[in-house]
């Protein structure tokens, strides 16, 4: 089970991914401030708040986190605070780490309501544009007081491209927070827009999967939001990938923390469905036409599913366990890479007969040159 579900601001379907639990292409889930609340709200179709949220993933025996995601307000233009300021977080105002005192306090509170959540203590981070500059300075002082509260808690790593793309300055920013020894990692990239596929470049997953292979020599390894685009640094040893119903849950965006109308529910169902040999998706028109007009091939990619949101999330939650599963049953790093090259050779060639019968711009190049590129570059960094 290497899945967790991360939070979403609709409805946290706890039945669903109960369910994914039981049939094991899901593992656990994460709660935010973002997108949980923290108080009680009447009204048909509010949500339940955090805490009841939580015992109800624990009696259906589904592994709960609790991500304060203190680096989404570092976001340009954030506003969706409907929920997050319902929770005590800051010594002082909402953002403030300039001082020791307010970086110890929230470290502290941080923790506070992970314990009341009953979960594990998973420490704040700020989001980071360079390996190395004042930011990095500031993620370090919070990982070690993290540490220094619960040597055995997770620490997180949150940057934009840039930093992911960051080189030597990005590695000597790893190392640092190598040598704090936590029990394990969320590592999570952050973009400037929300698109399908996801815009990846080579240098961007080349790094990822630099820092996967480094942190996770020891222990567990989580991309967040991470989905079809985080399978290079599963390959490099991370251990989960974050993922969901939403394009909120299978990526992390600057558009995903914009605010919001009171009422507005997070956007529509994302209903595109998976085909597991082209490692990505296509739309349900294009579904519809692949199966009149060449049900073969469908069944060939690995079939699509039934119409229907829950339909379509159960399918991707297979697709992605599955090909975990391949990756992760190879004998060791070298194996797993190449394994992961082979898929992606698999999707290459079949994307272009795909997008002669759709007519899709949307094919290999978006889905699968910018991951594939990385992960070469990580393959020459290994001598492979």
């Amino acid at each position: 089970m290497s899945v967790l579900i991360e939070d979403s601001p609709r409805s946290f379907l706890v039945e669903w991914i109960a369910t994914a639990v039981r049939n094991g292409t899901a593992r656990g889930t994460v709660i935010t401030p973002w997108a949980t609340p923290w108080l009680h709200h009447d009204g048909a179709g509010r949500k339940h708040r955090a805490e009841e949220r939580a015992e109800e993933f624990r009696a259906n025996n589904v592994e709960v986190w609790f991500d304060p995601m203190t680096h989404a307000l570092q976001i340009g233009g954030v506003g969706d605070f409907r929920y997050y300021n319902e929770y005590d977080l800051w010594a002082g105002a909402r953002g403030d780490l300039s001082a020791p005192e307010l970086r110890e306090g929230h470290v502290g509170k941080v923790f506070d309501v992970q314990d009341a959540l009953g979960t594990s203590h998973l420490a704040p981070t700020v989001l980071l544009h360079a390996g190395l500059d004042s930011n990095s300075a500031l993620a370090f002082d919070l990982a070690k007081e993290a540490i220094r509260r619960d040597p055995t808690c997770w620490l997180s790593i949150a940057g934009t491209v840039p930093f992911w793309e960051s080189g030597a300055a990005l590695d000597a920013h790893i190392g640092a927070l190598a040598s704090l020894q936590p029990a394990g990692w969320f590592l999570s990239v952050v973009r400037t827009s929300t698109t399908t596929p996801v815009s990846v470049g080579p240098v961007e997953a080349h790094g990822l999967c630099r820092s996967a292979r480094a942190l996770s020599e020891d222990v567990p390894v989580h991309i967040s939001h991470g989905d079809l685009a985080g399978l290079p640094a599963i390959a490099a040893g991370a251990t989960t990938l974050g993922s969901g119903w939403d394009q909120r849950q299978r990526m992390c965006s600057y558009d995903d923390y914009d605010a919001r109308e009171p009422a507005g529910s997070g956007g529509g169902w994302f209903k595109r469905p998976t085909l597991q040999v082209l490692l990505g998706v296509v739309s349900a028109n294009e579904a519809t036409i692949l199966e009149t007009r060449d049900a073969a091939l469908v069944t060939r990619l690995g079939g699509l599913p039934a119409p229907g949101v829950r339909e379509v999330f159960d399918h991707h939650l297979a697709v992605l366990s599955s090909v975990i599963q391949d990756i992760e049953s190879q004998p060791d790093f070298e194996r797993r890479y190449r394994r992961l090259l082979t898929l992606y050779a698999n999707a290459r060639a079949e994307w272009p007969g795909v997008q002669r019968h759709t007519g899709s711009p949307i094919g290999a190049r978006e889905w699968i040159n910018g991951v594939a590129g990385g992960l070469e570059l990580y393959g020459r960094t290994e001598g492979w």
